[in-house]
């Protein structure tokens, strides 16, 4: 994946910026009453389950939380990592 003599890292490491961003402000924001809707979303994916063997105790889990604020956020990042 090539975008103008740009890596594929900095695409990768503009779009994990963008929805950490974007998350934070839906949460910061989320409070405000006109503003609540940033906040909106859905979360998916394997709540945490551990398994312990004695000796060793391991927890397995993910769960990915997408909001308005962070799609924003993606679609930010994405446009100024086209045009820098």
């Amino acid at each position: 994946m090539s975008f103008k003599g740009k890596s594929a890292w900095t695409y990768i490491l503009f779009v994990l910026i963008g929805y950490v961003l974007g998350a934070f402000i839906g949460e910061a924001l989320g409070g405000i009453s006109w503003l609540s809707w940033l906040n909106y979303g859905y979360t998916f994916g394997f709540p945490a389950t551990s398994l312990e063997l004695g000796f060793l105790a391991l927890t397995f889990g993910f769960e990915f939380r997408i909001t308005i604020a962070s799609i924003i956020g993606l679609i930010i990042s994405m446009v100024i990592h086209r045009y820098l």
